[in-house]
């Protein structure tokens, strides 16, 4: 005989184990990473239609290695509202090794600043608008069965025809898609946010080695990093420091200090590396496109969500090497090529140096090298 005791222990198994059964859900595409990238791709999408979710990633881009980013031209889908501000006063040096500075800008150029804690937050914000789910948590594993891509996190599993990898270089969809960083094409980073008064600007020191410096300085805070290849990690530190006590007096408190790896390709023939397949994507710096001198990856990550976006929307990723290739590759390249140029040849690029510093047709060529390209036209 059945009693009341046994047919409540039945009901409570039951829901213990449904409990225990994590809710799949379905997606035509799970962005991985929190990112400026992955949130604005995320927003194009879901106001396009589609049903889109947004996972962070546990094994990568959870650390935010700059809060403050800067551009000399308008950036793709980026009003002022969402945290940029511009400074027709502020001034972009370059300095050499042997310490001539050039102000690449010409005149007449305006200098913008953005916050990426609050770019992020704006389209996020669209995203939720556009019935994007944004997931809490981390993204644990990841896997393909039957053709779609499989995430797990903590409480959920869910379920993407595409599945793109934003956030950090060690991201978890670069791992799945076995396309992994070589050492030799990451910086090592070191610096601070600090309340700093000061002139606008950003300043790009060229160290030894390889290395360089960058402090952007916008109303009263600054940025500072300090950036080397990876297979030193203590001179950067001891440089930063050493920049701290130096160049940085003006300093009144630091905000934050951070070190992190960022992707900065030993050579130009890194973004030959494929960025995207059948069913997946990779975005912003974890596709590895962060300039190689200025450090700045926003108008990548923007432009690159543009593109990305166009390949899934017509339903065939791998499209989206060919467009970012034939949008920014070629600037990318260039960088790389002009950096290993000035560390190679010192003197030559002091006299280059001191004669853009005469010459406006010269420094326009250096400015177009270093910092524009199809993303400025």
């Amino acid at each position: 005989m059945i009693t009341a005791i046994d047919t409540e222990s039945a009901r409570s198994a039951v829901r213990n184990l449904n409990s225990s059964v994590k809710k799949v859900n379905t997606y035509d595409a799970v962005i991985i990473g929190n990112s400026v990238s992955g949130a604005a791709l995320a927003s194009i999408l879901g106001e396009a239609g589609m049903s889109i979710a947004v996972v962070a990633d546990k094994q990568g881009g959870q650390r935010r290695w700059a809060e403050t980013a800067f551009s000399v031209s308008k950036l793709p889908d980026c009003p002022v509202l969402c945290g940029a501000e511009q400074s027709m006063g502020a001034s972009l040096k370059v300095v050499s090794l042997g310490g001539k500075a050039l102000n690449v800008l010409r005149d007449g150029d305006p200098l913008s600043f953005f916050s990426i804690p609050q770019i992020e937050t704006y389209f996020t914000a669209k995203a939720m608008r556009a019935k994007v789910r944004v997931y809490s948590g981390g993204a644990i594993t990841l896997s393909q069965e039957n053709g779609c891509w499989v995430v797990s996190t903590a409480n959920n599993t869910l379920k993407g025809r595409i599945v793109v990898g934003t956030g950090g270089w060690d991201s978890i969809v670069r791992k799945a898609a076995s396309v992994h960083f070589d050492q030799k094409d990451l910086y090592f980073a070191s610096g601070c946010t600090a309340c700093m008064e000061g002139e606008n600007g950003v300043k790009i020191s060229l160290l030894e080695n390889g290395r360089f410096c960058r402090i952007i300085n916008y109303g009263s805070k600054a940025s500072v990093a300090v950036l080397g290849p990876s297979a030193d990690i203590i001179t950067p530190r001891l440089t930063f420091e050493k920049i701290m006590k130096s160049d940085l007096a003006p300093i009144s408190s630091v905000i934050s200090y951070w070190t992190a790896f960022v992707p900065s390709p030993a050579s130009a023939q890194f973004y030959s590396t494929p960025c995207a397949g059948k069913n997946w994507i990779l975005l912003g710096e974890a596709a590895g496109h962060i300039h190689p001198i200025s450090g700045d990856g926003l108008r990548y990550a923007l432009r690159g969500a543009q593109l990305a976006a166009q390949a899934i929307e017509c339903g065939e990723p791998r499209i989206f090497d060919g467009l970012w290739r034939d949008d920014y590759g070629r600037e990318l390249e260039t960088a790389v090529k002009l950096r290993n140029q000035m560390n190679k040849w010192r003197l030559s690029t002091e006299l280059v140096f001191s004669a853009a510093s005469k010459s406006l047709y010269l420094k326009n060529v250096i400015s177009n090298k270093f910092f524009r390209g199809k993303l400025n036209a």
